[in-house]
C-alpha cells in the first residue's frame, strides 16, 4: 500500500500532465492548434505546470488564452493582413516551440533552483515578449496606416516589420498583462519571499516590449520576404495565389517562427540584463 508521501508525489506528477493534456485537447477542439501543435503544447505545458504549478502555469495560460481570443476578434477586418502571413490561425508545432521552448527551459531551471526569484521573473519576461509580439500583431493588424520600422514608409497591414501606434500600444499592454498575471499568483509565503515590486514589474514589462520592437526590426531586415508573382503583394508565404513567390529580401532560412524564437530569447536576456545591472546590482 503506498504511503502518503508517495501518493502526493504521484499526484504532483499526474496533475500537471492531466492539465496540460486538457488544455491541448480543448485548443485542438476549437482549432486553435494543429495536431502537431497540440502535441508540442502538451509537452511544453506539462514541463511548465510540473515545474512551477500556478506560479508558472497562470502566465502561460494568460498568454495562450488572450492571444487566441485576439486572433478571432476582428477577423474579417484583418483578412487582408492575414494574407501576408505564412501560416493561418491554427498554430503548428514550430509556432508553439518558437513561443514556448524558452519558457519551458526556464521553468525546468527554476524547478532545480526554487530559491532564485530572478529565474521566475526572467521566465515572465520570456512570456511577456511573445505576448507583446502577439498582441502587437493582432491589434496592429487593425491599424489603417502602419509604417515599416526600417524606413518609415507606409505599408499594408500585416507586412513583417510594420509598426503602428495601435500595434505598439498592444505590445506594451501585452507585456504588462503577463507581468500583472505573474504578480497576481505570486505567493509571498513561498521560497521566493516578497511579491515583485514596481521595479521588477517594470523590468519584465519593458523587456517584453523591447523584444517586440526587436521582433519588428528582425522582421524588416533578416526575415525572408517574398513577392507574389500574380498579385504583387509582399508576403512571408512561399506560395501565394496558387503560385510560387519570388524571394526579394532577408535570409531564406529565417522565417517568422525563427524571429519569434529569437524575440522570446531576447526578452529573457533583456530582463536578466536589467536585473543584473539595475534592479540587483552587485
Amino acid at each position: 500500500m503506498p504511503t502518503n508521501g508517495s501518493s502526493l508525489t504521484g499526484l504532483s506528477i499526474i496533475t500537471p500532465i492531466a492539465l496540460a493534456a486538457l488544455v491541448a485537447l480543448v485548443a485542438r477542439k476549437f482549432k486553435l492548434l494543429t495536431f502537431g501543435g497540440a502535441l508540442a503544447a502538451f509537452v511544453i505545458g506539462a514541463v511548465i505546470f510540473a515545474s512551477g504549478k500556478l506560479l508558472l502555469a497562470v502566465p502561460l495560460l494568460a498568454f495562450f488564452l488572450s492571444s487566441s481570443l485576439l486572433s478571432v476578434m476582428g477577423k474579417s477586418r484583418k483578412a487582408s493582413a492575414n494574407s501576408h502571413y505564412a501560416k493561418g490561425g491554427e498554430r503548428d508545432v514550430w509556432q508553439v516551440c518558437a513561443n514556448g521552448l524558452i519558457p519551458a527551459v526556464l521553468a525546468a531551471v527554476y524547478a532545480l533552483n526554487p530559491y532564485v526569484r530572478q529565474i521566475v521573473l526572467v521566465y515572465f519576461a520570456s512570456l511577456a515578449a511573445v505576448n507583446a509580439d502577439t498582441w502587437a500583431t493582432e491589434i496592429g493588424g487593425l491599424s489603417p496606416n502602419p509604417r515599416m520600422i526600417s524606413n518609415w514608409r507606409k505599408v499594408p497591414a500585416g507586412v513583417s516589420g510594420a509598426i503602428s501606434f495601435l500595434g505598439m500600444a498592444g505590445a506594451f499592454l501585452g507585456a504588462a498583462f503577463i507581468a500583472f498575471t505573474g504578480w497576481l499568483v505570486w505567493d509571498p509565503g513561498r521560497l521566493l519571499m516578497w511579491k515583485p515590486d514596481i521595479s521588477e514589474m517594470l523590468a519584465v514589462t519593458w523587456s517584453g516590449f523591447l523584444a517586440a520592437w526587436a521582433d519588428s526590426i528582425l522582421g524588416s531586415s533578416v526575415q525572408a520576404q517574398y513577392r507574389c508573382t500574380v498579385c504583387e503583394v509582399q508576403t512571408e508565404c512561399k506560395i501565394h495565389c496558387g503560385k510560387p513567390t519570388k524571394h526579394v529580401s532577408g535570409w531564406k532560412w529565417i522565417n517568422n517562427d525563427m524571429v519569434n524564437f529569437i524575440a522570446c530569447l531576447l526578452g529573457a536576456l533583456f530582463c536578466w540584463f536589467l536585473f543584473h545591472f539595475y534592479a540587483y546590482p552587485e
